[in-house]
């Protein structure tokens, strides 16, 4: 977990399993053919029901009085758009193109796994975690795994949608409909975690072995912060320099002074309780620090500011 969790009031587990979508074969084996692939969280429920044609199918159902209903048949999908971007190094400048996932008109945050396969036939696995995901852990393997802890506003936000996302043979990307997470009483440093979890055997050479994909993330709450104070300290723990930022406008990078020794990083939030100041200290084995700004759905936007030490 993150430094920066003070107290950590309470923890819950949900864990279920998604059998993805598979076909049955003659030999009595299954072939995997979509498989899980990560998750989609949004602050309202997914709802991709398809009613119309469930009423077509079961109207023999409801004659004889009998209501049947499998979210599997008919909880419907949304593929994914593969989108090249340009990511710019900040330090040379040097510009690299990437292609990632987007989900279009659809707002949440991604974090899941997909393939790409460049046009000279190279194909190369990545992660879409848009820049809300901390403390990202990848695995990939037999057992492969995703894991990360997202921050939210305890002002805003009294739940949450864990909605699952697949890949598909031809490396497809869609989400389906998910379980939502409610929240009581939200305070400062308070965490929940959610897993799903898929698995399935397959066959390599005659021989059967068994895959498993797991996607597990933590919700953490944290204050809304407000404003950043950057205090440079230097020997006999004197006071070198101090600057405020608003989190709404801070720096891409700040220069420290070539005679400081550490510096305190000073997070002001304003609460119900009143305003709450958390305190952390900083070296030079601290290059970057990491500030949070709500997006505007209850959910932050991880800010990384660069510590120049001169």
């Amino acid at each position: 977990m993150s430094k920066r969790i003070i107290i950590i009031c309470c923890a819950i587990i949900i864990i279920f399993s998604l059998t993805g979508c598979q076909l049955a074969r003659e030999d009595g084996l299954v072939a995997q053919t979509d498989s899980l692939a990560g998750v989609f969280i949004t602050t309202e429920y997914l709802d991709l029901f398809d009613f119309q044609r469930y009423m077509q199918e079961q109207k023999p159902s409801f004659i004889e009085g009998d209501v049947f209903i499998d979210n599997n048949d008919y909880n419907g999908r949304i593929y994914a758009e593969l989108k090249s971007k340009t990511y710019t190094d900040e330090e040379t400048g040097q510009e690299s193109e990437y292609r990632e996932y987007e989900f279009k008109n659809l707002e949440g945050v991604p974090f899941f796994l997909f393939e790409v396969t460049e046009p000279n036939g190279t194909t190369y696995s990545s992660m879409s975690s848009g820049d809300s995901v901390c403390d990202a852990h990848v695995t990939i393997g037999d057992s492969s795994m995703i894991e990360g802890i997202i921050y939210l506003n305890p002002d805003k936000l009294r739940s949450i949608y864990i909605n699952p996302v697949y890949r598909t043979a031809d490396n497809r990307i869609y989400v389906k409909s998910g379980q939502g997470m409610s929240f009581g009483e939200w305070t400062e440093g308070s965490t929940y975690t959610q897993s799903i979890e898929e698995k399935h055997t397959i066959t390599e050479n005659g021989q059967e072995i068994e895959k498993s994909f797991k996607a597990t993330i933590t919700v953490a709450v944290k204050n809304m912060p407000t404003d950043i104070s950057i205090i440079q300290m230097g020997p006999e723990h004197k006071l070198v320099k101090e600057t405020s930022h608003d989190v709404a406008a801070l720096p891409e990078s700040i220069k420290i002074n070539p005679d400081v020794e550490y510096v305190i990083l000073e997070t002001c939030s304003v609460t119900d309780q009143g305003e709450i100041v958390q305190r952390e200290i900083l070296d030079s084995d601290n290059e970057y620090y990491s500030a949070y700004r709500d997006r505007g759905d209850g959910i932050y936007k991880v800010v990384s500011v660069k510590l120049i030490w001169e």
